[in-house]
């Protein structure tokens, strides 16, 4: 069993009889207080401390190469360490905690970025270390799992102090299928998916996951498709209307043609994606043959192709990385089902439900009387991914996600109960919008996809003759994409409502001395006034000021509860949205509990403000804010909720607060959910790549070595005349000297105090400067080449260096201390006029030191 966490107000004093009924209720719960103002700055510190655990996680799982630099994982580790501890420990206000966990993040994804290789440009490489960091702490979560959440807060119902517990279960996210694929995946030893696999088109990648655990020779595969291209030829011959066979084939549409329905499953699949380009149909084909052919000799091409087979098809479609993240997870623990039980809010390539739980609130009496104001709610991440349907993986692939999270969301449905989907998104199509975009709208995600997905898995699934299902935008969508009046699903509730009604009634007739009349009666009256006050915002006008969208989606929860039917609900995450949702829900049945009627959207002077109350009471307890936070830990927050909740609840909550930008840190904090949220421009929070690994270079080679080299340099850049550009001729030119404009900064940055605390810090920077020079120039000194290459050479791998980095910098400080030396000694020998050193282009033996 989930351990629970019960939150209480710093002070309250739990009494013995409440202790007791909570331990009943909550089993083993741990307390956790909570203080009326929220610390920000603590929710920063957990952040950190999150990323940092997941770049540790991230080094365990797929640790990078580090054969091209000289830095060792110790160095990288030991840097990252004191990184977090220096952030840890500064003190400010509001934003200027936020910085700390900016810079944090960039130095994270600033040596993910240097270090592990990652193909592409420099901005290319910025992005693909975002989203590992991002992953690498999906999965650390994932393995962490999470607790049960209840709050507990004094509310006066008009009999004396009594309280609100609210309370949220976390449901596991695996099921059995799932489970098993997950064990297949491991006794297979995490094979990673082939490449030349990934390349295929998706109709021969959806035939080759199709063969049904089938381990043919590629010979087999030849022959399987070459029949295939000779009854595709006859269907053709036969054929009345051949491209509208295959029109019909690809949308699914029956009647389907025969020919078509006796074809292997792997065959079907293959045919339904190349039908939606008739005209390619065999050319798609006969090149699938002649790619498998030239495949086969192929030492390792058959082993491959039996692991495609093996494997289930949405692991093949993890990022390398992704494999690597869940190798780690399932390898290092003996019960699969703890470590995959939780999927945090962003974790969307494994099929199952992420962030998935069940809400309830509940009332505890001055008699101790535990009493649920509604039956549980469940909620989940939308049961479409958006990752997937931005991956643009094939449709068997996002089927495989949505019906099984669907399934899962749905398995404590009891039979014949109705079904409220609810999701709370914003599906605008763009294309509505194709010559002109509202302002506001152009950073609306576009969830059109996701809408109509989530509509096509409820229709095809078991559930489809019992489910109501309806979509509410929040956001500024709700202005251009709103429920009205006549909106079908709503029309499809309404009358589904009423033969319920009159259901009732007519049992209230047949059964009137019946013990159960009352309940009977009281359920006839709550569904007639609820439908009234439904039709009423339905019928009101999208301008107010009340949130039309919000109250609407809050009743149908109610009508749906009323009838004990089964509420589940989702936005994109299932943490923001539909938290204020079940905020707003909770507010009017504690509402109903505590005046004897429901509040309406139309309410207002005392009506009004007692409601707002209570939906400011339940903001205030952060309660939701805690949960989101469990999917990122220090993202305790809730994303734009000025723009989600009535203007009057916003003011409610800021002046309780007494914080005019209370609202604007929750959203700062929840948007820091998503690791690419943290920092607005990754290319300039980054520290550019050659200074980061500047940087490290220096803290592996210490500060007594940095100190040596520095001062060897200091040193031999005085003497002036070494580092002089040569004329056109070659000579140097005493009568106007010119330096290197390298050489130039260098003595600049060693004049300046502000440069650095340390040697360790300032020769970083003299690397950075060095490595930014050209590698060739023809008028450059003997002595500048020198410098410059032997402070370049620190920046590569220890194998170019022939001996070990400590080594190579006590030869670097030798040889400038001894060129120093030499060129002094010239110096002295021209200023005496000696007559070795009769010449002022005597030149020093530079080859004789390197």
């Amino acid at each position: 069993m989930e351990k629970t966490i019960l939150r209480i107000l710093a002070g309250t004093e739990l009494s013995s009889d409440l202790s007791q009924i909570l331990q009943e209720l909550l089993p083993e719960y741990q307390v956790e207080e909570f203080a009326e103002q929220p610390d920000y700055q603590q929710s920063i510190r957990r952040r950190i401390h999150s990323l940092h655990d997941a770049f540790y996680f991230l080094l365990d799982a797929y640790p990078p190469d580090l054969s091209h630099t000289n830095i060792t994982l110790a160095t990288l580790k030991e840097f990252i360490d004191e990184i977090k501890n220096n952030s840890l420990q500064q003190k400010g206000i509001g934003e200027e905690w936020h910085k700390e966990l900016e810079q944090f993040a960039a130095i994270l994804v600033g040596c993910i970025s240097l270090f592990w290789r990652w193909p592409g440009s420099e901005t290319e490489r910025l992005k693909q270390a975002v989203a590992c960091l991002n992953e690498a702490e999906q999965y650390h979560l994932m393995r962490q799992g999470r607790s049960n959440t209840a709050t507990l807060i004094p509310f006066d119902f008009g009999k004396g102090p009594e309280y609100l517990l609210q309370w949220d279960e976390a449901l596991p996210a695996y099921y059995e299928e799932w489970l098993n694929e997950l064990q297949c995946i491991i006794d297979q030893d995490f094979p990673p998916s082939p490449e030349w696999f990934l390349i295929l088109k998706k109709a021969e990648q959806a035939y080759l996951c199709h063969l049904d655990g089938f381990f043919p020779t590629v010979q087999e595969l030849i022959e399987d498709l070459s029949a295939l291209q000779i009854t595709l030829a006859q269907a053709k011959a036969q054929a009345h209307h051949w491209h509208g066979d295959l029109e019909y084939i690809s949308k699914g549409t029956l009647p389907l043609k025969e020919w078509f329905n006796q074809l292997s499953t792997a065959k079907k699949e293959l045919v339904k994606i190349l039908s939606n380009t008739p005209e390619r149909i065999e050319e798609e084909l006969s090149a699938f043959v002649s790619y498998l052919s030239e495949q086969r000799s192929r030492a390792t091409f058959q082993e491959e192709l039996n692991s495609i087979t093996r494997i289930p098809q949405w692991y093949l479609f993890l990022s390398f990385p992704q494999q690597c993240f869940l190798k780690q997870v399932l390898n290092h623990t003996e019960d699969i089902k703890s470590v995959v039980s939780f999927l945090s809010s962003r974790h969307r390539t494994l099929p199952a439900p992420a962030n998935f739980g069940a809400h309830q609130i509940m009332r505890i009496n001055r008699t101790g009387e535990v009493i649920p104001l509604s039956e549980k709610r469940y909620r989940s991440s939308h049961v479409v991914s958006r990752d997937v349907i931005h991956a643009q993986l094939p449709e068997m692939i996002q089927r495989r996600h949505s019906d099984f999270n669907l399934k899962q969301v749905m398995r404590y449905a009891k039979p014949q109960q109705k079904i409220l989907f609810q999701t709370l998104i914003s599906p605008l199509s763009l294309l509505e919008f194709a010559d002109y975009m509202p302002a506001g709208l152009s950073n609306i995600p576009p969830d059109w996809h996701l809408y109509h997905n989530a509509c096509a898995t409820v229709a095809r699934s078991d559930y489809a003759s019992r489910v109501y299902k309806h979509n509410h935008p929040y956001n500024i969508v709700k202005y251009y994409n709103y429920t009205h009046a006549k909106n079908t699903d709503s029309l499809e509730l309404i009358s589904a409502t009423q033969e319920r009604i009159a259901q009732l009634e007519q049992l209230r007739l047949l059964a009137e001395n019946n013990a159960s009349t009352p309940m009977v009666q009281k359920e006839q009256q709550e569904l007639e006034q609820l439908l009234q006050d439904y039709q009423e915002v339905l019928d009101s006008s999208i301008f107010d000021t009340h949130c039309r969208e919000l109250f609407l989606s809050s009743l149908e929860q109610l009508i749906i509860l009323t009838q004990n039917g089964y509420s589940y609900g989702s936005c994109v995450s299932g943490k923001d949205r539909k938290a204020i949702e079940l905020m707003h829900t909770d507010a009017l049945l504690i509402y109903k509990e505590r005046y004897g009627q429901w509040p309406k959207l139309t309410d207002v002077a005392e009506a009004r403000a007692l409601f707002v109350s209570i939906v400011a009471e339940l903001y205030l307890s952060r309660h939701q804010h805690t949960l989101a936070g469990q999917n990122a830990p220090g993202s305790e927050g809730i994303k734009t909720p000025e723009s989600y909740l009535p203007g009057d609840i916003c003011e409610e909550i800021k002046q309780r607060r007494k914080d005019s930008k209370s609202l604007d840190f929750d959203d700062r904090l929840a948007t820091d959910n998503e690791v690419k949220a943290i920092v607005g421009d990754w290319q300039k929070a980054v520290i550019p790549e050659t200074m980061l690994h500047a940087m490290l270079v220096t803290r592996q080679i210490g500060e007594y070595r940095c100190m040596q080299l520095y001062d060897a340099l200091y040193l031999l850049l005085n003497q002036k005349h070494l580092f002089q550009i040569k004329g056109a001729a070659g000579f140097r030119s005493f009568f106007e000297p010119s330096y290197p404009a390298g050489i130039e900064t260098i003595k600049c940055l060693m004049k300046d105090k502000a440069a650095g605390d340390n040697n360790i810090a300032r020769i970083a920077q003299i690397i950075s400067i060095v490595a930014t020079r050209p590698n060739e120039q023809s008028n450059r000194s003997d002595a500048t080449k020198q410098v410059y290459n032997a402070l370049k050479k620190l920046l590569t791998p220890m194998s170019a260096m022939g001996t070990t980095l400590e080594d190579y910098v006590d030869q670097v400080v030798a040889t400038w201390r001894s060129l120093y030396e030499e060129s002094k000694g010239v110096k002295e020998a021209l200023k005496e006029g000696k007559s070795e050193a009769t010449t002022p282009t005597k030149e020093i033996s530079w080859s004789s030191h390197f």
